[in-house]
């Protein structure tokens, strides 16, 4: 799979939008249909779910969510940062169709107590992939709280603070997310050591993206899949033989460091190299062949 900066996976939106869908809210709802379908399949209704929603796209994602849930029957508390003019038409169009459910959003403040539970679920859903500066430190209270509670996190698509294509600052706001549910495309951020911890466990949901469009984009970063292998794997032939499978020469060991040279002769053999030698110090010999009897030892 490739991996895409923010910006090339804002193409990718639009054009799925201009090209398999009436508009963005119908890709908006695709991806919290894809949401609530994991959530039916990890959580149950004896969980509270709070969902915490911003004032873009992302926080649509999060409202569009709340009300699929509700229609589950599950118990669901919504909020939302009180914030004048500054939501996305899209976050808005949300509101308004879960206000017609007469389901009640709770206004977001900074100074907010949240009183989270053990066996309740955060979804994160405040700021997106979009976001281009730190989260202002006035939040720190309810990510805090966030972070330090028992609850189960679940952060959609990145979780919020986390920049996608580049590190944070050490002290940046940033959700602790137990799961992150990405639409499609991985994040440099998952693959950086200091940004992954932030995001947990991983899961790619699929929500319509266009893929030739994905495939065409230009990347010189990529995920290695269980896919990817099966495509470029070469099966071999009922015939097939050591000596027509090249020969790989390992040049490898000292004393006190023989485990390099073991392990890597066993590595030759088994990524399919038909013969192995391997060129150790002396006193690495004896090893190599009771260890690795496949591999010609010198």
């Amino acid at each position: 799979m490739k991996i895409l900066t923010t910006e090339q996976i804002r193409k990718v939106d639009e054009h799925t939008i201009a090209q398999h869908c009436s508009d963005s809210v119908e890709l908006m709802e695709k991806a919290a249909k894809a949401v609530r379908n994991w959530l039916l399949e990890f959580t149950d209704q004896n969980q509270k779910i709070h969902i915490f929603c911003g004032p873009g796209n992302n926080g649509g994602d999060g409202l569009a969510l709340a009300r699929m849930l509700l229609k589950e029957e599950y118990t669901v508390h919504t909020y939302l940062p009180e914030l004048s003019d500054s939501f996305s038409r899209d976050n808005e169009i949300n509101q308004n169709r879960l206000e017609q459910l007469g389901h009640q959003i709770h206004p977001l403040s900074p100074d907010a107590n949240l009183n989270l539970k053990k066996n309740d679920i955060v979804i994160d859903s405040l700021f997106g992939s979009g976001l281009s500066r730190p989260i202002d430190q006035q939040w720190e209270n309810v990510i805090h709280q966030i972070n330090e509670s028992s609850a189960k996190t679940i952060a959609i698509d990145i979780p919020s603070g986390l920049f996608a294509d580049q590190a944070n600052e050490k002290n940046d706001l940033i959700i602790q997310a137990d799961h992150t549910l990405s639409f499609q495309i991985p994040k440099l951020a998952y693959y950086l050591p200091d940004s992954a911890k932030y995001a947990g466990e991983i899961h790619y949901l699929q929500i319509g993206l266009d893929n030739d469009f994905i495939s065409n984009q230009t990347s010189d970063k990529n995920v290695i899949t269980s896919s990817f292998i099966q495509e470029v794997y070469k099966k071999r032939s009922r015939f097939s033989h050591k000596g027509i499978h090249g020969h790989s020469l390992i040049i490898a060991g000292s004393k006190g460091k023989t485990g390099a040279a073991v392990l890597s002769t066993k590595a030759a053999l088994r990524s399919g190299s038909g013969l192995v030698t391997a060129f150790v110090p002396a006193e690495a010999y004896s090893i190599l062949q009771s260890t690795v009897p496949e591999a010609m030892c010198l």
